[in-house]
């Protein structure tokens, strides 16, 4: 048992030492010095409770399934976005990044007793099925998620292509079943179409993926220099829940101009700030860009929304955004036994604002064109999530009562019980609401914009 204590000490103080990194050299000497002993005289407690588990358990254990759970319960502790990663979680990690997987295509978060979905990828097999943002799974085929580890309940939803598994979902109290068959996801992380009777480009980002700026680059470069009279621009970053920092930098980087802010990064205790700025110029020469959020939007997409909002290069419109305005990297442990997930920085817009858990607040709130069908309006935020970093700014975080508009605040685009994200998904832009309100935005770039910035 002491050796499975030396090894949990061990990847403790990897953590340690390769964290410190991120301050200066000296830092970095003093976490070699002291962090390791510092770390094996907090563990004393463990030491002894894995003596007793090996000394009266009753029957023999798994070493490794003890320590890898020891490890997932200290961090668990932490913010829910800090994770343990094992060998094929990880792999699968790299892959997603790629936008490639294997699954139901969902991103989610386990809390106690569900899997809550933060929101299904764009087309996959689970937005086919309707599952929607802030479900909650209650049960895989059958098992209550309260008898799975948060490593079962993820693993249960993956598997072979062309196998099945079956939900038990809990949306607004109502209990529905959903049988959703796996698929080879392949994330498209951008759709440029033209839209308005061909004057407006509408451009989808579904996820900052490798390879997103490029792409953007290459197909809006396209569209630009072979229709050079374009009203304006639509960019459209609902439901995307983010992805790569350093792609979202490089997607705001393409509508500022050099020297312009994009992003300010916090680490520890405040510390290490810097700033990314824009290298290049405006690829669209400043015509009207406006873009559309909701609660959706999270991280990266948000960082691009603030960069954009607070240059006053685009007006925002929609609803708040989700408030991750956390930053995490992934280290590698040693021998290949998997890696961490740590939360490292908070990121803050241009104008110095944190949106951890407060989001991006839109210039033009447009609610979703839906028929409320309860009362009770149960907000998809960062703020809702177990453990989440407090804001420490005078803002107060998004609450169930405060968030957006209230029910009765809520404007329906027509009857009948319209699901936005279908339709955005077929293409229907005659009734999705939010996107009418931003084309009719764009028919008023000769009184918002100014010099090829936002008059707000």
């Amino acid at each position: 048992m002491l050796k499975i204590f030396r090894l949990f000490c061990r990847y403790l103080t990897i953590a340690i030492i390769v964290l410190s990194t991120f301050n200066i050299e000296e830092s970095i000497c003093r976490a070699k010095d002291t962090g390791s002993e510092k770390w094996h005289k907090e563990l004393e407690l463990f030491s002894s409770v894995l003596d007793e588990v090996d000394a009266h358990y009753y029957d023999e254990i798994n070493k490794k399934d003890v320590l890898e759970g020891a490890i997932r319960g200290a961090l668990s502790a932490l913010d829910p976005h800090s994770a343990y990663l094992n060998v094929k979680e990880y792999e699968e990690s790299k892959a997603l990044v790629r936008g490639s997987f294997i699954g139901i295509g969902v991103e989610v978060l386990v809390e106690k007793g569900a899997v809550r979905i933060i929101i299904p990828c764009d087309g996959g097999p689970a937005f086919k099925a309707g599952i929607k943002p802030d479900d909650l799974i209650i049960s895989i085929d059958g098992q209550s998620i309260e008898d799975l580890s948060p490593t079962d309940s993820i693993a249960k939803l993956r598997g072979k292509p062309g196998t099945h598994v079956k939900l038990e979902v809990l949306r607004n109290g109502e209990k529905l079943s959903f049988n959703i068959e796996r698929a080879q996801i392949q994330i498209q992380p951008i759709k440029l179409k033209l839209i308005g009777r061909g004057q407006v480009a509408l451009l989808k980002i579904n996820s900052f993926s490798i390879g997103t700026t490029d792409s953007i680059r290459k197909q809006l470069g396209a569209l630009l220099k072979s229709k050079k009279d374009l009203d304006g621009l639509i960019l459209d970053l609902r439901w995307n829940p983010g992805g790569l920092l350093e792609e979202s930098i490089g997607v705001a980087d393409l509508f500022l101009n050099k020297g312009e802010r994009i992003v300010k990064i916090r680490s520890k205790n405040g510390g290490l700030s810097k700033f990314y700025e824009a290298t290049s110029f405006d690829m669209t020469d400043g015509i009207p860009l406006i873009v559309i959020i909701n609660a959706g939007s999270a991280s990266a997409a948000e960082v691009v929304a603030g960069a954009l909002r607070d240059n006053r290069r685009a007006l925002i419109l929609g609803t708040r955004s989700f408030g991750k305005g956390s930053v995490q990297a992934v280290f590698p442990l040693l021998k290949g036994e998997g890696a961490l997930k740590l939360t490292t920085a908070l990121y803050y817009t241009p104008s110095d604002i944190c949106i951890q858990a407060i989001g991006i607040e839109p210039d033009v709130y447009v609610q979703e064109g839906m028929v409320v069908k309860h009362v009770e309006w149960r907000s998809n935020s960062e703020a809702v999530l177990n453990r989440h970093i407090k804001n420490s700014s005078s803002k107060p975080e998004i609450n169930f009562d405060t968030r957006n508009h209230s029910i009765r605040d809520r404007k329906i685009a027509k009857e009948g019980d319209t699901d936005i994200m279908k339709l955005m998904s077929a293409g229907d832009e005659s009734s999705d609401f939010q996107l009418m309100r931003a084309m009719e935005a764009v028919k008023m770039a000769r009184i918002c914009w100014r010099g090829k910035r936002c008059i707000k």
